[in-house]
């Protein structure tokens, strides 16, 4: 699956975005006229009154809903949403204001990179297919302007404009306080103000610790998920799982890194399937449904540790890739960056590479251990096809994470809008004190970030290089082990097809790890099958 990040966080407190007297009307007149001119296109949420928000009755998109989930706020299956800091529900007059706050962050990073590509000389066709790309979360002139194929001078002219109006809102609804936050050095292995509360009640944090330590228990028992744990080590010396919480997380993402949290988000319904599955097969059905609603799966995994440690042990590889992030977080400052509105935010694909490849080599560190051990086989066929190419395979994991979503981009394009943005924030006028304080930390600010930025860029692509030499000497023991692996499959085969391809498939990786004693063991097995 590929994770997804959603728009920017909206303001940590939970409180209105908009300030007051007079700031407040001209910021509401602003942000009227904005969603006005970019309506939900998966559905809108009406404010007739200030009743409370029913996001299921509302149609509320999906995307939407992942954001403010990955922003603290929880939606309950009875239509409620409930604010991450007062944790009270909110009425539909503040689901509206989060929502549109959403929808324009993405439209100034849809536009962002719409500038970037019309910033070219001239216009190749991979241009105008990114261009279209795009289209869906533009404002809505821009995006009639580009369905209209309308030349690159009309679209500068218009995207620049909204861009401006833009991001003229997110200038004036901060804070002084949150720029001088936002300042702030930051400190080595400190996350910096980010939305907390990453847990609501007592048996939700019973069920994240249930989740956390069988996540470290599991991976002690591999040298290599031993090196991923110690990354993360405290300051007793024993490794610091972030919180796990529980949610529905949609377009098959089963699990994600929410650095604005600082929590591992694990899908409601993989973690269902696999505490139905460990069940009695005529106990499945009724267990699934007792346990249909968050709140009692939650309940459940808090009172069985057991089923904890059950999923953990299904889905090892996929904690490796979620817990890269969390050392890529922690080791370096752009996230932290990204979460206190610094940075572009983005879905930095090196470091989706990254996570990738130490994914693939924990499971060759478990194959090495146990060739005939129970791996994924979407696990299983990735990893397979790093090894016949890493150049290739991480090509085609760059290329399906740059078509995925906006947010989804190298570390040169969130480069390179950070320094538009920084110029636009030097181009701002400021006449008032309060206005050159403000660009003074505003700039402050970007500039620091964007140098840790370029820092982090450097020093990942030595990590990645490290990477591939790693998979390269890997590569070469792999073919024994897999050897092993399919001998060992080819003699627990129920029937003798699934015997006759898994033997093949033995003896071809014995051919290329040039064993003759693995030839003779497989030749051996072949014999007594006749």
């Amino acid at each position: 699956p590929v994770e997804r990040r959603g728009p920017e966080p909206l303001d940590e407190s939970g409180r209105s975005l908009y300030a007051n007297g007079k700031d407040m009307m001209r910021l509401l007149l602003l942000a009227a006229c904005l969603v006005a001119s970019a309506p939900l296109r998966a559905g809108e949420v009406a404010v007739d009154a200030p009743v409370a928000a029913d996001w299921r009755r509302a149609g509320l998109p999906d995307g939407a809903k992942e954001a403010l989930t990955a922003d603290g706020y929880r939606f309950e299956h009875d239509g409620r949403v409930f604010d991450p800091k007062t944790r009270s529900a909110l009425t539909s007059e503040r689901l509206l204001e989060a929502v549109s706050r959403l929808n324009l962050s993405t439209q100034r990073l849809a536009l962002e990179r719409l500038r970037l590509i019309l910033a070219k000389d001239s216009l190749g066709a991979s241009d105008r297919a990114a261009i279209q790309s795009l289209k869906g979360n533009l404002p809505e002139a821009v995006a009639k302007a580009v369905e209209a194929s309308a030349g690159a001078a009309d679209l500068r002219r218009l995207a620049d404009r909204d861009l401006s109006r833009i991001s003229s809102y997110f200038d004036a609804s901060r804070t002084l306080g949150e720029r001088q936050d936002a300042a702030q050095p930051v400190r080595a292995a400190e996350p910096g103000r980010r939305v907390s509360l990453p847990y609501f009640d007592d048996s939700e944090r019973r069920a994240g610790q249930s989740l956390s330590a069988a996540a470290a228990g599991e991976l002690s028992q591999d040298a290599f998920g031993r090196a991923v744990l110690a990354n993360l080590n405290g300051k007793d010396g024993r490794p610091a799982i972030p919180p796990v919480v529980i949610a529905d997380l949609s377009g098959g993402i089963l699990a994600a890194y929410d650095y604005r949290r600082r929590a591992l988000v694990v899908d409601r319904t993989m973690l269902l399937m696999s505490v139905t599955e460990d069940a009695a097969p005529r106990e499945r059905a009724a267990l699934s449904e007792t346990l249909s609603s968050r709140q009692a799966l939650v309940d459940h995994l808090a009172r069985h540790p057991e089923a904890a440690a059950s999923f953990a042990a299904k889905n090892d590889a996929l904690l490796v890739h979620e817990l890269t992030h969390v050392w890529q977080d922690r080791r370096d400052p752009v996230m932290r960056e990204m979460a206190r509105g610094n940075l572009p935010q983005a879905m930095l694909i090196e470091y989706e590479v990254e996570a990738w490849t130490t994914k693939n080599l924990y499971i060759h560190s478990r194959l090495k251990r146990d060739p005939a051990a129970k791996i994924d086989v979407f696990e299983m066929d990735d990893y397979l096809a790093m090894l016949n190419g890493y150049g290739r395979w991480a090509r085609e994991l760059r290329a399906q994470y740059a078509a995925s979503s906006i947010h989804a981009m190298d570390v040169a394009t969130a480069s390179a809008i950070q320094q538009r943005r920084i110029a636009r924030v030097r181009a701002r006028a400021a006449s008032t004190n309060d206005e050159q304080t403000a660009k003074s930390l505003d700039l402050l600010a970007m500039t620091r970030a964007d140098r840790e930025l370029s820092t982090m860029r450097a020093g990942q692509a030595n990590r990645l290089h490290g990477l591939e030499t790693e998979v390269l000497t890997v590569g070469k023991e792999s073919a024994g082990i897999l050897a092993e692996r399919y001998l060992a499959a080819a003699e627990a085969a129920p029937n003798p097809i699934e015997f006759s391809v898994n033997i093949r498939k033995a003896e071809d990786f014995a051919v290329r790890a040039g064993s003759k004693r693995l030839l003779e063991k497989i030749q051996a097995r072949k014999g007594r099958s006749r």
